[in-house]
């Protein structure tokens, strides 16, 4: 992996890491993470990122069903985009995604928190 991938990718986490904390406060990521580490070997970040498939099932463990999901997604999405419906269909998007096992949603809402 050349430096300006895992340099783009370290600011990718600590954008994300910084909406979370931002959006939920720090609590809520130290347990998000705790309990998908327990689930997948890694923390929230970067499960979704090396094993979104697993990271789902953890989700889908965590928040006891997917609106739960569904919904964490949508409100993330919303902090960025301000826009409830396109919210909606990024964070469906997202779901769909990360159950298929690729992370091109994700790229995608992680690229939009760089602009």
């Amino acid at each position: 992996m050349s430096f300006s991938i895992r340099n783009r990718n370290k600011m990718l986490c600590c954008a994300f890491k910084n909406i979370v904390n931002n959006t939920f406060g720090p609590s809520f990521l130290s347990v998000l993470d705790f309990h998908i580490k327990r689930k997948t070997g890694f923390d929230f970040f970067e499960s979704i990122l090396r094993v979104p498939d697993r990271a789902y099932y953890a989700l889908l463990d965590f928040f006891k069903g997917e609106i739960g999901c569904l919904l964490m997604w949508e409100i993330l999405i919303k902090k960025i985009c301000k826009d409830r419906l396109e919210a909606h269909a990024q964070a469906i998007l997202i779901l769909e995604s990360l159950k298929r096992g690729d992370c091109k949603a994700i790229n995608i809402f992680l690229s939009n928190l760089l602009k």
